[in-house]
Protein backbone atom coordinates (compact mmCIF):
# COMPACT_ATOMS: atom_id res chain seq x y z
CA UNK A 1 0.00 0.00 0.00
CA UNK A 2 3.26 2.20 0.67
CA UNK A 3 4.11 1.72 -2.67
CA UNK A 4 1.05 2.58 -4.15
CA UNK A 5 0.93 5.62 -2.09
CA UNK A 6 4.50 6.74 -3.22
CA UNK A 7 3.92 6.28 -6.98
CA UNK A 8 0.49 7.89 -6.65
CA UNK A 9 2.28 10.69 -4.62
CA UNK A 10 4.83 10.78 -7.84
CA UNK A 11 2.48 11.03 -10.54
CA UNK A 12 0.11 13.95 -9.29
CA UNK A 13 3.55 15.89 -8.60
CA UNK A 14 4.86 15.27 -11.96
CA UNK A 15 1.88 16.16 -13.30
CA UNK A 16 1.81 19.75 -11.72
CA UNK A 17 5.06 20.01 -12.04
CA UNK A 18 4.63 19.69 -15.85
CA UNK A 19 1.57 22.15 -15.85
CA UNK A 20 3.32 24.90 -14.40
CA UNK A 21 5.96 24.28 -16.45
CA UNK A 22 3.42 24.54 -19.01
CA UNK A 23 1.80 28.04 -17.81
CA UNK A 24 4.89 29.69 -17.49
CA UNK A 25 6.41 29.10 -20.74
CA UNK A 26 2.68 30.38 -21.90
CA UNK A 27 3.13 33.04 -20.01
CA UNK A 28 6.13 33.58 -21.04
CA UNK A 29 5.37 33.24 -24.70
CA UNK A 30 2.53 36.14 -24.50
CA UNK A 31 4.89 38.38 -22.48
CA UNK A 32 7.45 38.10 -25.33
CA UNK A 33 5.36 38.67 -28.40
CA UNK A 34 3.84 41.45 -26.41
CA UNK A 35 7.36 43.38 -26.69
CA UNK A 36 7.73 41.55 -30.51
CA UNK A 37 4.42 44.07 -31.19
CA UNK A 38 6.21 47.05 -30.07
CA UNK A 39 9.32 46.64 -31.71
CA UNK A 40 8.13 45.18 -35.03
CA UNK A 41 8.89 48.25 -36.93
CA UNK A 42 12.48 47.90 -36.38
CA UNK A 43 11.81 44.00 -37.43
CA UNK A 44 12.95 44.68 -41.31
CA UNK A 45 15.88 46.68 -40.43
CA UNK A 46 17.15 44.03 -37.70
CA UNK A 47 16.58 41.22 -39.64
CA UNK A 48 19.18 41.88 -42.37
CA UNK A 49 21.79 42.72 -39.59
CA UNK A 50 21.29 39.47 -37.07
CA UNK A 51 20.74 37.02 -39.99
CA UNK A 52 18.41 34.70 -38.02
CA UNK A 53 14.92 35.31 -40.02
CA UNK A 54 13.95 38.42 -37.99
CA UNK A 55 12.63 39.34 -34.30
CA UNK A 56 10.09 36.74 -34.75
CA UNK A 57 12.73 33.76 -34.73
CA UNK A 58 14.13 35.32 -32.21
CA UNK A 59 11.88 34.93 -29.91
CA UNK A 60 10.50 31.64 -30.58
CA UNK A 61 14.00 30.29 -30.11
CA UNK A 62 14.08 32.55 -26.55
CA UNK A 63 10.74 31.20 -25.73
CA UNK A 64 11.62 27.03 -26.63
CA UNK A 65 15.21 27.63 -24.95
CA UNK A 66 13.46 29.08 -21.53
CA UNK A 67 11.15 26.04 -22.00
CA UNK A 68 13.82 23.63 -21.90
CA UNK A 69 16.10 24.77 -19.28
CA UNK A 70 12.67 25.36 -16.74
CA UNK A 71 11.91 21.86 -17.65
CA UNK A 72 15.40 20.85 -16.80
CA UNK A 73 15.53 22.39 -13.59
CA UNK A 74 12.42 21.43 -12.93
CA UNK A 75 13.09 17.59 -13.93
CA UNK A 76 16.54 17.87 -11.59
CA UNK A 77 14.30 19.15 -8.73
CA UNK A 78 12.82 16.09 -8.92
CA UNK A 79 15.26 13.20 -9.05
CA UNK A 80 17.01 15.10 -6.69
CA UNK A 81 14.54 15.19 -4.31
CA UNK A 82 13.89 11.36 -5.36
CA UNK A 83 17.19 10.43 -4.67
CA UNK A 84 17.18 12.18 -1.15
CA UNK A 85 14.18 10.25 -0.33
CA UNK A 86 15.67 6.93 -1.05
CA UNK A 87 18.82 7.62 0.94
CA UNK A 88 16.51 8.41 3.73
CA UNK A 89 14.31 5.26 3.34
CA UNK A 90 17.68 3.22 3.07
CA UNK A 91 19.04 4.86 6.14
CA UNK A 92 15.98 4.20 8.37
CA UNK A 93 16.14 0.40 7.52
CA UNK A 94 19.86 0.29 8.23
CA UNK A 95 19.33 1.97 11.38
CA UNK A 96 15.66 -0.37 12.01
CA UNK A 97 18.30 -3.48 11.39
CA UNK A 98 20.96 -1.85 13.88
CA UNK A 99 18.23 -1.49 16.65
CA UNK A 100 16.68 -5.09 16.40
CA UNK A 101 20.87 -6.51 16.11
CA UNK A 102 21.49 -4.44 19.24
CA UNK A 103 18.10 -5.42 21.25
CA UNK A 104 18.83 -9.20 20.46
CA UNK A 105 22.47 -9.09 21.46
CA UNK A 106 21.56 -6.93 24.93
CA UNK A 107 19.15 -9.86 25.83
CA UNK A 108 21.55 -12.62 24.79
CA UNK A 109 24.26 -10.97 27.09
CA UNK A 110 22.42 -9.53 30.10
CA UNK A 111 21.75 -12.36 31.73
CA UNK A 112 25.50 -14.08 31.53
CA UNK A 113 26.68 -10.78 32.58
CA UNK A 114 24.49 -11.28 35.71
CA UNK A 115 25.48 -14.00 36.47
CA UNK A 116 29.35 -12.98 36.22
CA UNK A 117 29.28 -9.91 37.86
CA UNK A 118 27.76 -11.98 40.84
CA UNK A 119 29.69 -15.01 41.22
CA UNK A 120 33.67 -12.44 40.92
CA UNK A 121 31.85 -10.22 43.55
CA UNK A 122 31.66 -13.44 45.51
CA UNK A 123 35.08 -14.36 45.30
CA UNK A 124 36.00 -11.05 45.74
CA UNK A 125 35.07 -10.91 49.18
CA UNK A 126 36.49 -14.57 49.83
CA UNK A 127 39.71 -13.53 48.76
CA UNK A 128 41.89 -12.05 51.71
CA UNK A 129 41.86 -8.20 51.90
CA UNK A 130 44.44 -6.47 49.50
CA UNK A 131 45.55 -9.98 48.00
CA UNK A 132 47.40 -9.66 44.10
CA UNK A 133 44.24 -12.50 43.29
CA UNK A 134 41.48 -10.11 44.79
CA UNK A 135 42.71 -7.01 42.76
CA UNK A 136 42.16 -9.08 39.69
CA UNK A 137 38.58 -9.99 40.82
CA UNK A 138 37.99 -6.39 41.89
CA UNK A 139 38.97 -5.63 38.09
CA UNK A 140 36.86 -8.06 36.66
CA UNK A 141 34.04 -7.21 38.47
CA UNK A 142 34.54 -3.29 36.88
CA UNK A 143 34.71 -4.48 33.65
CA UNK A 144 31.22 -6.66 34.32
CA UNK A 145 29.67 -3.48 35.47
CA UNK A 146 31.31 -1.66 32.13
CA UNK A 147 29.22 -4.09 29.99
CA UNK A 148 26.28 -4.43 31.95
CA UNK A 149 26.04 -0.12 31.19
CA UNK A 150 26.62 -1.47 27.32
CA UNK A 151 23.85 -3.79 27.38
CA UNK A 152 21.72 -1.27 28.84
CA UNK A 153 22.65 1.39 26.07
CA UNK A 154 21.91 -1.02 23.83
CA UNK A 155 18.70 -2.12 25.31
CA UNK A 156 17.82 1.61 25.24
CA UNK A 157 18.35 2.26 21.41
CA UNK A 158 16.33 -1.18 20.43
CA UNK A 159 13.56 0.24 22.51
CA UNK A 160 13.94 4.02 21.37
CA UNK A 161 11.95 3.73 18.35
CA UNK A 162 8.68 3.38 20.62
CA UNK A 163 6.94 6.04 22.78
CA UNK A 164 3.97 6.47 24.22
CA UNK A 165 3.23 9.97 24.31
CA UNK A 166 0.74 11.62 27.37
CA UNK A 167 0.34 15.14 28.11
CA UNK A 168 3.68 16.44 30.12
CA UNK A 169 5.13 19.53 31.24
CA UNK A 170 7.92 20.47 28.91
CA UNK A 171 9.68 23.45 31.19
CA UNK A 172 9.67 20.67 34.30
CA UNK A 173 11.32 18.26 31.83
CA UNK A 174 14.08 20.48 31.03
CA UNK A 175 14.34 21.47 34.72
CA UNK A 176 14.41 17.39 35.97
CA UNK A 177 16.91 16.86 32.91
CA UNK A 178 19.47 19.71 34.17
CA UNK A 179 19.45 18.40 37.76
CA UNK A 180 20.96 15.62 36.65
CA UNK A 181 23.91 17.84 36.58
CA UNK A 182 25.19 19.36 39.56
CA UNK A 183 28.28 20.26 38.76
CA UNK A 184 27.20 22.02 35.84
CA UNK A 185 26.32 25.78 35.48
CA UNK A 186 22.82 25.30 33.02
CA UNK A 187 20.82 28.28 32.08
CA UNK A 188 16.76 27.92 31.21
CA UNK A 189 15.08 29.96 29.46
CA UNK A 190 11.41 29.08 29.33
CA UNK A 191 9.36 32.09 27.81
CA UNK A 192 6.38 31.37 25.47
CA UNK A 193 6.78 27.30 26.85
CA UNK A 194 3.08 25.50 26.34
CA UNK A 195 1.92 24.24 30.03
CA UNK A 196 1.43 20.77 28.46
CA UNK A 197 2.44 19.21 25.27
CA UNK A 198 2.05 15.39 24.62
CA UNK A 199 4.93 13.41 24.72
CA UNK A 200 6.87 10.79 26.26
CA UNK A 201 8.37 12.08 29.43
CA UNK A 202 11.11 9.10 30.11
CA UNK A 203 12.22 9.17 26.79
CA UNK A 204 12.62 12.59 25.80
CA UNK A 205 14.35 13.47 29.20
CA UNK A 206 16.66 11.21 28.10
CA UNK A 207 17.06 12.76 25.31
CA UNK A 208 17.83 16.37 26.94
CA UNK A 209 20.31 14.17 29.65
CA UNK A 210 22.39 12.68 26.59
CA UNK A 211 22.38 16.80 25.09
CA UNK A 212 23.28 18.04 28.34
CA UNK A 213 25.96 15.57 29.02
CA UNK A 214 27.59 16.34 25.36
CA UNK A 215 27.18 19.85 26.10
CA UNK A 216 28.87 19.51 29.22
CA UNK A 217 31.69 17.62 27.83
CA UNK A 218 32.27 19.72 25.24
CA UNK A 219 32.41 22.58 27.29
CA UNK A 220 35.10 21.39 30.03
CA UNK A 221 35.43 23.99 32.99
CA UNK A 222 34.34 26.63 31.04
CA UNK A 223 32.74 29.77 32.75
CA UNK A 224 29.86 30.31 30.54
CA UNK A 225 26.75 27.82 31.53
CA UNK A 226 24.91 25.63 28.99
CA UNK A 227 22.13 27.45 27.49
CA UNK A 228 18.41 25.31 27.09
CA UNK A 229 15.41 27.08 25.96
CA UNK A 230 11.74 25.60 25.32
CA UNK A 231 9.05 27.70 23.24
CA UNK A 232 6.63 27.24 20.44
CA UNK A 233 8.10 27.58 16.95
CA UNK A 234 6.39 26.93 13.89
CA UNK A 235 3.68 25.78 15.77
CA UNK A 236 5.60 22.95 17.31
CA UNK A 237 7.24 22.54 20.47
CA UNK A 238 10.88 23.58 20.54
CA UNK A 239 13.89 22.07 22.72
CA UNK A 240 17.37 24.46 22.59
CA UNK A 241 20.60 22.78 23.98
CA UNK A 242 23.35 25.14 23.18
CA UNK A 243 27.49 25.15 24.89
CA UNK A 244 30.29 27.14 24.50
CA UNK A 245 32.78 24.40 23.41
CA UNK A 246 34.95 24.38 20.32
CA UNK A 247 32.35 23.01 17.87
CA UNK A 248 31.77 20.47 15.78
CA UNK A 249 34.61 18.58 13.47
CA UNK A 250 33.70 18.70 9.19
CA UNK A 251 32.57 15.23 8.38
CA UNK A 252 31.16 13.91 11.24
CA UNK A 253 28.40 11.20 11.21
CA UNK A 254 26.64 12.27 14.17
CA UNK A 255 23.49 10.47 14.68
CA UNK A 256 24.87 7.08 13.00
CA UNK A 257 25.37 4.47 15.63
CA UNK A 258 28.62 3.44 17.38
CA UNK A 259 30.26 6.18 15.66
CA UNK A 260 31.70 8.60 18.06
CA UNK A 261 35.22 10.86 19.04
CA UNK A 262 35.09 9.94 22.65
CA UNK A 263 37.49 7.93 23.57
CA UNK A 264 35.20 5.92 26.24
CA UNK A 265 31.99 6.40 24.40
CA UNK A 266 29.63 4.05 22.40
CA UNK A 267 28.18 6.31 19.97
CA UNK A 268 24.69 5.16 20.80
CA UNK A 269 24.11 8.45 22.93
CA UNK A 270 22.68 10.83 19.84
CA UNK A 271 21.43 7.70 17.85
CA UNK A 272 18.88 7.30 20.71
CA UNK A 273 18.19 10.90 20.85
CA UNK A 274 17.16 11.07 16.84
CA UNK A 275 15.24 7.87 16.89
CA UNK A 276 13.14 9.19 19.80
CA UNK A 277 12.61 12.36 18.33
CA UNK A 278 11.41 10.90 14.75
CA UNK A 279 9.36 8.48 16.88
CA UNK A 280 7.15 11.56 18.27
CA UNK A 281 7.34 12.55 14.44
CA UNK A 282 10.13 15.20 15.11
CA UNK A 283 13.37 16.64 13.50
CA UNK A 284 16.67 17.06 15.52
CA UNK A 285 19.75 19.09 14.61
CA UNK A 286 23.18 19.99 15.25
CA UNK A 287 24.79 22.59 13.93
CA UNK A 288 27.95 25.25 15.04
CA UNK A 289 26.39 28.17 16.83
CA UNK A 290 27.80 31.79 14.71
CA UNK A 291 28.84 33.02 18.03
CA UNK A 292 30.71 29.21 19.20
CA UNK A 293 30.05 26.23 20.51
CA UNK A 294 27.23 23.68 19.57
CA UNK A 295 23.94 23.90 19.26
CA UNK A 296 21.14 21.28 19.24
CA UNK A 297 17.49 22.09 18.00
CA UNK A 298 14.59 19.56 18.65
CA UNK A 299 11.36 20.28 17.09
CA UNK A 300 8.31 17.83 17.86
CA UNK A 301 4.74 18.37 16.31
CA UNK A 302 1.69 18.07 18.30
CA UNK A 303 0.60 14.58 18.96
CA UNK A 304 -1.68 11.69 19.36
CA UNK A 305 -1.92 11.20 23.29
CA UNK A 306 -1.21 6.88 22.66
CA UNK A 307 1.47 4.62 21.87
CA UNK A 308 2.90 5.39 18.50
CA UNK A 309 5.98 3.67 17.01
CA UNK A 310 8.76 5.76 14.84
CA UNK A 311 11.19 4.25 12.49
CA UNK A 312 12.87 1.51 14.32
Amino acid sequence: MDENISKRTILVTGILLGAWVFFSSLHAYFLLARVAREIRPLDAGLSAEIGLGGINALISGCVGTAVVVAGTLVFLGFVKRRDRERAEVAQEAQLALIARMSGVLAHELRNPLTSAKGHTQLLVEMLSDGARAQQKAQYVVKELVRLEALTDKLLAFARSGQVKRQPADPVQLVKTAAAHFDGTAVTIASEGAPASWSLDSRAMEQVLVNLLRNAAQAQGDGKAPVEVSVSMKDRKLYFAVRDHGPGLPEGLELFTPFITTKTAGTGLGLALCRQVVRAHGGRISLTNHPGGGVLAEILVPPGPERATSGAV
